[in-house]
């Protein structure tokens, strides 16, 4: 990742080629492989770039007999990088002018008058060796283009002589910068490659490097107790220890990364800035201390600066616990938790109740043309503006990162886990369902919108779609996700699992202007959206269940199961119309423990008691009356049923009565704290 500083000699040299040429393409059927020779002259700086000119002749024999001539010039650029103390690997490009003419044309022929002046293009690589210091072999290779005459490849050998290795017995190669260390003593920085801090990315940088230091021992004795250290004024609390009681042996190098805990004043910077950082080297010597310090510059960017070296790292961003996102998220989550469709699944009543909210909000989709991340996601080296939740709140608009960070931080601040969806040149979000794959494929008949992954079901959401509603904005997230999943371009990036590499951190400072709509415009967009859910999923099986009771002549089983089904919606009023109807007609066990259920779900626990006492009555052994008996105990306060009951359930099901347990500390504060969250997660439906 870290190329070290180079230096080499300027060079001027002189050379002589001998090369092959090959016909390609339309030229192959017209030429045989002829011959090219040249003499030129190169200068090349100190960092490898450099320039060029050539004279050129070559002789190439056409199929039907005639050789072409050509005599050109051509002036152009090259790149020279060492390999050591005797290779280097290097690249040409240039452009000239040439004239040829036809040798060995019958007289009178339609090649006799051929050729003339034309213009020419080529461009290669070669390698090196220098066999003393003043010469130079190269094997080479270069593609040749003369417009409207020919195509081919040259490949051959050059000799080049080096006029300014003549000034040293030394040969030419590329060398670590060191900053006179041949005349310096005791230790010294050889090196240092320090790259931009993001601001974001403090806390990472305690444990993954962003620079790299090489010592030398300019002794001709090791050195012992090499200590390494460095501090940023402001930024630091304290010095950062990159190496501390190590040996160096003479004459040698040693490379270290450098890594460091900054500390969260860095997040203030709105501004990129150059500071100033010292490194800090002592050792010992003969037996005595050595110490220097050693001044660097470093670039801080701003705060919203990063890079895509890794998908995850936009979860550092995703600040699930900044006031602003928790009052939003809190509000809005909170506004909708009791009403009825809440058992479909608590993933995706909290996401639609965010997609409605942040459409009411205002919120828009808008694309930065300096920084968006279909044009910076394929540059890992890019800089990228990445908002903060809090800001794409306040600003009420963002790119497809700033809303998928937004969307994440909204749902995680919730409790509902989410994931980054990263496809060529987008990213959006997914949102973890509370059930397992199992009981969605039997909730939803659009099992194949969600993504199953690590034992959980996630539903892929498009947040770029403002305007077309939630079932849209999963449609598009859904076909998004399949498209490029077959192509083997889909990946899912869990944002607690990326929370463990790029921490979340606090952006500074408060909002008071962020105020999370609610009220009716909210319940009434979130019920629409659930309401056509639950119609979209309930309808084909409702339709299925009627026709099997219609054919069955109203079987009583059935319509029980068809009660069930509009339960798993929560449509506890439609259930209980089905229980009702099959109990005027007989005492059906699952009807009595069903229709309890409903009645507490409703919270009427006398009346919802009344049932389950009448299916005990029918069958003591039944789990489904005796768990509804000890719920209605526990919430009427009658602490004794709640012992018979429990102990009843566990001499049935051990397993089964450890999830009530809470239900016999009801005197302690405990008790309470432990009960499940919605009753109506509690009682067991039964077939």
């Amino acid at each position: 990742m870290f190329l070290p500083s180079t230096v080499c000699a300027d060079d001027l040299a002189i050379s002589v080629y001998g090369n092959a040429m090959i016909p390609l393409a339309a030229s192959a059927p017209f030429f045989n492989a002829g011959v090219m020779t040249e003499a030129g002259a190169s200068y090349t700086l100190a960092n490898g770039f450099g320039a060029e000119i050539d004279a050129v002749y070559s002789r190439s024999p056409l199929e039907s007999g005639p050789t072409l001539a050509l005599i050109g010039a051509s002036l152009g650029g090259r790149y020279v990088r060492s390999l050591g103390t005797a290779f280097s690997l290097g690249a040409t490009a240039g452009i000239g002018v040439y004239t040829s003419s036809i040798d060995g044309a019958l007289p009178g022929s339609i090649l006799e008058d051929a050729g003339g002046l034309g213009m020419s293009a080529d461009a290669g690589l070669f390698f090196a060796f220098r066999v003393v210091p003043a010469f130079e072999l190269s094997v080479e290779a270069r593609y040749l283009k003369l417009f409207n005459l020919y195509d081919g490849l040259t490949a051959g050998l050059r000799v080049s002589y080096v006029i300014d290795a003549t000034k040293s017995t030394r040969p030419r190669v590329e060398k670590t910068v060191r900053s006179g260390l041949e005349e310096a003593t005791g230790v010294t920085l050889a090196r240092v490659e320090l790259e931009s801090i993001f601001p974001v990315f403090y806390s990472y940088y305690n444990g993954n490097h962003f620079g790299e230091l090489t010592l030398h021992n300019n002794e001709k004795k090791p050195v012992s107790n090499l200590r390494v250290s460095y501090f940023m004024q402001r930024y630091m609390d304290s010095p950062a220890i990159l190496l501390d009681g190590a040996q160096l042996g003479a004459g040698q190098d040693t490379t270290i990364p450098v890594t460091g805990l900054f500390n969260d004043s860095i997040l203030n910077i709105t501004e990129g800035t150059l500071v100033v950082t010292e490194f800090t080297l002592s050792y010992t010597l003969d037996g005595k201390p050595h110490s220097t310090t050693i001044a660097k510059p470093l670039r801080i960017l701003d705060r919203n600066s990063m890079s895509w070296f890794d998908d995850r790292c936009a979860a550092a961003y995703v600040t699930a616990k900044d006031p602003a996102v928790l009052n939003f998220s809190k509000n809005v989550v909170g506004a909708v938790a009791g009403r009825d469709a809440f058992t479909l699944d608590r993933g995706l009543q909290a996401a639609v109740a965010i997609h409605a909210s942040l459409e009411l909000y205002g919120m828009n989709y808008l694309v930065d043309p300096k920084s968006s991340y279909a044009a910076i996601s394929g540059s890992k080296g890019a800089i990228d503006f990445l908002q903060f939740p809090r800001q794409t709140l306040e600003y009420r608009s963002g790119d497809c990162d700033d809303l998928s960070i937004l969307y994440a931080a909204l749902l995680e601040a919730a409790g509902v886990e989410t994931a980054f969806i990263t496809t060529p040149g987008h990213i959006f979000i997914a949102i973890a369902m509370d059930g397992d794959e199992a009981t969605i494929r039997r909730l939803f008949s659009s099992a194949a919108d969600f993504i199953y992954s690590n034992g959980k079901a996630w539903l892929p959401l498009e947040i770029t779609e403002r305007h077309g509603g939630f079932l849209k904005a999963w449609k598009l997230g859904a076909s998004g996700w399949r498209e490029n999943l077959a192509a083997g371009e889909a990946r899912l990036h869990p944002v607690r699992e990326a929370w463990t590499v790029f921490e979340p951190v606090a952006m500074p400072g408060s909002s008071s202007t962020v105020v999370p709509p609610r009220g009716a415009a909210l319940d009434t967009r979130y019920d629409e959206t659930m309401k056509a859910i639950v119609e979209r999923e309930l309808a084909p099986q409702e339709s299925r269940l009627k026709l099997e009771i219609e054919k069955s002549q109203g079987s009583v089983k059935l319509r029980n199961s068809l009660g069930i089904l509009y339960t798993r919606y929560g449509l506890y009023a439609r259930a209980g119309e089905q229980f009702l109807a099959i109990l005027k007609e007989k005492k059906y066990l699952p009807a009595l423990i069903n229709m309890g259920n409903v009645e507490f779900v409703g919270r009427d626990y006398a009346a919802a008691r009344a049932y389950f006492a009448e299916a005990y009555g029918l069958h003591e052994s039944n789990t489904g009356a005796l768990v509804g008996l000890l719920l209605t105990s526990y919430e009427l306060g009658d602490q004794a049923g709640v012992a018979r009951y429990f102990q009843e359930i566990k001499k049935l099901d051990a397993a089964l009565s450890e999830r009530f347990a809470y239900a016999l500390r009801a005197g302690s504060g405990e008790g309470r704290a432990s009960a499940t969250t919605d009753t109506r997660e509690t009682v067991l439906w039964t077939e």
